[in-house]
């Protein structure tokens, strides 16, 4: 749910940003088209940023022989781990959903 949220409206915001500097852009559908493929990207990976710290507990809760409850996962991952942790494999994702949202915007267009 933060994920589609944080998109949808982060591809909002990032297209007025961008049409406010260069109004311009509106004015052919190539330069439209690019103008959706750059606020894809950074739908996505914004997206990845906000959602990853809830997608890292809960694979540690599941990967957990103890069966922890996500408040405590999220403690004692911080604990073990440091918050750090929270973030393992941001790069990677930020990329990943980057190019998949900046395709979906893309096409959307």
């Amino acid at each position: 749910v933060i994920f589609g949220s944080v998109k949808f409206i982060s591809f909002e915001r990032a297209c007025e940003a961008i049409y406010s500097v260069y109004p311009v852009l509106k004015d052919t559908t190539a330069t439209t088209l690019a103008v959706s493929l750059v606020a894809g990207g950074l739908a996505g990976s914004l997206s990845s940023i906000v959602s990853q710290p809830a997608d890292s507990i809960l694979t540690y809760c599941a990967q957990s022989s103890k069966n922890y409850n996500i408040f405590e996962g999220c403690q004692i991952m911080v604990k073990e781990e440091g918050a750090g942790s929270l973030f393992r494999g941001l790069g990677s994702r930020c990329l990943w959903a980057g190019s998949i949202i900046a395709g979906q915007f893309f096409l959307y267009s």
